[in-house]
């Protein structure tokens, strides 16, 4: 309940709530959807802006400073004054911020990268813990691939837009990069200990079968995402497909004459 102050003007009576009194309900809001939703920091944008400064204050007032981090990633575009701005609210509210942005020093494609690390680090504890003697590998990978996309469930279009972002041309390397360690990640735990050209191609594949399944979440309205399942089922079965037909091309290939020796013959025919 929020008391309102009745003013009189030339339109007639009207309700109007002063904005000490505002400001307090909304702080008792913050603090009451916290406390019911069991988190205790806030990570909040500060972008030198007076729409971001007064969210954080009222974040402060709500939560204590030492629950909330500003996070301030300026792009080739932001002004130097919009950072200043950022770092002088922070200060003046008690906020860390100048420890977020030393640790995204590129701004979001560095934040990105971090939250995809950090998926990786909970899948893989979450692997880990798992039995997965009793699994056949392509039983494992599958277990693996749905763990990682589980932990990230609750921030599918933070994800979403993150591939996107990571789908342009100038932050393509950093999105080969994270896949690529989610895919090495999965792999090792699941416990594969390949040192040959297995251990490329096993990464390679599995990306394509990783990228597709998350494309298809993103996308997927199914109850408990079990579309999703399938269509990652039916990947590793395709994939599991191509690893047949490469071990019986290498069979074949292993009773055909080395190339090598011919070509050596034809130039040193003495020999």
């Amino acid at each position: 309940f929020v008391p309102s102050v009745v003013l009189s003007g030339a339109g007639g009576r009207s309700p109007w709530t002063p904005p000490r009194e505002r400001a307090h309900a909304i702080v008792c809001a913050i603090r009451s959807y916290f406390r019911k939703t069991v988190h205790a920091d806030a990570l909040l944008g500060l972008s030198g802006g007076i729409d971001s400064a007064v969210v954080a204050a009222l974040a402060v007032a709500a939560l204590g400073p030492s629950h909330v981090r500003g996070v301030c990633m300026p792009s080739r575009w932001s002004s130097a004054g919009s950072v200043t701005d950022a770092v002088d609210a922070a200060s003046r509210l008690g906020i860390d911020e100048a420890g977020v942005r030393i640790a995204f020093p590129r701004g979001i494609a560095d934040a990105i990268t971090y939250f995809s690390h950090k998926a990786d680090d909970e899948a893989e504890a979450l692997i880990l813990a798992a039995d997965l003697k009793s699994m056949k590998v392509r039983e494992r990978v599958a277990f693996a691939v749905r763990k990682r996309i589980e932990v990230i469930a609750a921030h599918r279009e933070a994800a979403r837009r993150g591939a996107a972002l990571f789908a342009l041309p100038q932050y393509a390397l950093d999105g080969a990069a994270c896949v690529y360690r989610t895919c090495d990640m999965i792999w090792r735990a699941i416990g594969d200990t390949s040192t040959d050209f297995n251990f490329y191609t096993k990464r390679g594949l599995l990306s394509g079968v990783l990228t597709s399944t998350m494309i298809y979440w993103f996308g997927d309205n199914s109850e408990g995402n079990d579309e999703t399942w399938k269509f990652l089922d039916r990947r590793i079965a395709d994939v599991m497909q191509i690893e047949k037909v490469k071990a019986a091309v290498i069979k074949v290939a292993g009773t055909l004459p080395n190339p090598l020796t011919i070509l050596g013959a034809l130039r040193y025919p003495g020999r």
